[in-house]
């Protein structure tokens, strides 16, 4: 979606990659960049964020970057993120696309309402659920990979130029 609305310098701002969905979102940005013909630059790669305030800090050390290798748009790995991003976004001297991962509550009532990949926590939760009791009730079969679909709603934040 950023690189659809001209984006060049993405950042993406994530947990650490050791964690499976944070890997895997990492994962999905590089390949989007490599997709688009785009190398993924490493100095726009903040890891390891794991709550607001280290996504803010974060982010105000990518709006530090000379303005030619600041990023023009940011990809938020989940929801933590996304609200770090959007305090340190607030005092930032032009603006900057975001995505987040994840919905949040009120992300639809800000003054740029924010654009999120939305899925179910509720059927992440059920399936867990699911086979966990599968493994209770004495399944000893392998690892089951589920997917659980995910959307983007637009709503504002994405949309902003480069």
């Amino acid at each position: 979606h950023l690189l659809r609305q001209g984006h060049g310098r993405i950042a993406f701002i994530g947990d650490s990659s050791d964690l499976y969905t944070a890997g895997e979102r990492l994962a999905g940005y590089r390949a989007a960049l490599a997709d688009a013909g785009r190398e993924a630059r490493g100095e726009l790669i903040r890891a390891g964020s794991h709550d607001a305030a280290h996504a803010a800090h974060s982010t105000q050390a990518l709006l530090a970057l000379p303005p030619g290798r600041r990023p023009t748009a940011m990809l938020c790995a989940n929801n933590r993120n996304t609200v770090g991003a959007l305090r340190a976004l607030r005092d930032a001297p032009a603006p900057v696309a975001l995505v987040g991962f994840d919905d949040f509550e009120l992300a639809d009532m800000l003054a740029t309402p924010v654009t999120v990949v939305r899925h179910s926590p509720e059927d992440m939760g059920r399936i867990a659920a699911e086979l966990a009791y599968r493994r209770l009730g004495g399944d000893a079969g392998g690892p089951v990979h589920r997917t659980i679909p995910c959307e983007l709603v637009i709503r504002g934040s994405g949309e902003v130029g480069p």
